[in-house]
């Protein structure tokens, strides 16, 4: 089977995803921007990987890859869309694959997560014409090969996304063009920010398939290092959000070793992909910081969890033997994105350094409360932990399933 993948950004964590269909043909599509030196070795192990401007629209993606399956990481963006279109028209099934965590969609915090990301897109969309015309050669050809309904919807989607661009209101308003065939969701709290936002009903297909990228990780780590702490570092200060900057983080780094020292632990950090902060650079020359990268981190077994919000933070919550803590310290106050993981009780939330010095001298008393609520938490947002989500990500893309219409069993764990 030919299968054509977009909306893995160059990342390893999220292309592992696609391991258990390296037996396949697969091929890959992503903005120009996001590739670079490192590329060819990413892919190499699973299929070659081209730009949107290598293609002049849709219909030539599509002549020159035949694919079987088309999945999509994301179906926001104006190639996504006209892919789709494409696609539908030649009845080649789309399939959405989710990529990560995100608050459900009517939350006030993830409304303001998306108005930080407009913002930005907005500058960036305005101040380089010349890119916006290179990266839109793409859209405009396909809109051009487009006839009738398809590119009338494709028209209406421009406008209304060009200029507002696609915050969560218009992106509700957009469902019908954007939904696609069917849905491979980690969870059912995962799924819901897309259940919300693309109004999926139903009669489209959705199945659970747990997080292909924690296959490795066991609910029971073989041995614990004592007396540490392991943070899962976010991108706050370059995505802009929560009106951090570079200099809030590094006070941030600051206090945060500080904290942890002072009650004799040591600190492991596990940094975000995109983060390019360097922050933690001195305090591992200082040999104060050690730094873990993320396919070790399931190898072993952290006393203490700390973080705000990633997807990393669900399979490390639902191991036996942690204690999560969340970070919601900002430079803007009122903010709560850990809120989901707060009130499933398997995290303690701390809003000032007081509080997260509190948390790390009271944590037996906090890990007793949170484990009694983790054999609740694990089938809500992360379906299993049992290592054959990738096997299920590979028979749901491959099920004959997507090329029916009406709904499936939603959630198999066979």
């Amino acid at each position: 089977m030919r299968v054509l993948v977009t909306g893995t950004i160059n990342r390893p964590d999220i292309l592992i995803m696609f391991q258990k269909m390296r037996d396949h043909a697969l091929f890959f599509v992503e903005y120009a921007s996001s590739l670079d030196a490192n590329t060819a070795n990413y892919y190499k192990d699973y299929g070659p990987v081209e730009s949107w401007r290598d293609f002049p629209s849709a219909d030539a993606l599509l002549d020159e890859i035949r694919p079987d399956r088309v999945v999509l990481l994301f179906n926001t963006s104006f190639n996504q869309v006209a892919l789709r279109l494409a696609a539908k028209r030649r009845a080649i099934p789309v399939v959405h694959l989710e990529h990560g965590f995100r608050l459900r969609a009517d939350t006030a915090e993830q409304r303001r997560i998306s108005d930080v990301l407009v913002g930005q897109r907005r500058v960036k969309r305005f101040t380089n014409p010349l890119e916006l015309f290179r990266n839109n050669a793409f859209l405009l050809g396909s809109l051009m090969t487009l006839r009738g309904q398809e590119r009338v919807a494709l028209l209406e989607y421009l406008e209304l996304t060009y200029f507002e661009l696609p915050n969560i209101d218009n992106m509700r308003t957009t469902s019908t063009i954007r939904r696609c065939d069917a849905y491979l969701a980690y969870s059912p709290e995962i799924f819901r920010y897309h259940q919300e936002i693309d109004e999926i009903g139903p009669e489209v297909p959705v199945h659970f398939t747990g997080v292909p990228q924690f296959d490795p990780f066991r609910k029971t780590a073989q041995s614990i290092i004592p007396s540490s702490v392991l943070l899962i570092d976010h991108q706050y200060a370059n995505a802009g959000h929560f009106g951090w900057n570079l200099s809030f983080r590094e006070q941030w780094a600051k206090e945060l070793l500080t904290r942890v020292e002072d009650v004799g632990r040591q600190l492991y950090v596990k940094t975000h992909p995109e983060d390019r902060s360097g922050v933690w650079d001195p305090y591992v020359a200082a040999k104060r910081v050690q730094m873990i990268d993320s396919g070790q981190v399931h190898k072993h077994g952290f006393e203490i969890i700390t973080g705000a919000l990633s997807t990393l933070l669900l399979p490390l919550a639902a191991q036996d033997h942690t204690t999560l803590l969340t970070l919601e310290i900002h430079p803007e106050p009122g903010h709560f994105a850990s809120a989901p993981l707060v009130d499933a009780g398997i995290a303690e939330p701390c809003f000032s350094w007081a509080e997260f010095s509190h948390a790390l001298i009271t944590s037996d008393i906090l890990f007793k409360r949170q484990f009694e609520r983790k054999a609740l938490f694990i089938p809500e947002f992360l379906f299993v932990l049992d290592g054959k989500s990738g096997d299920r990500v590979r028979r749901a893309i491959l099920n004959p399933f997507l090329e029916l219409h009406g709904p499936i069993v939603s959630g198999s764990s066979k």
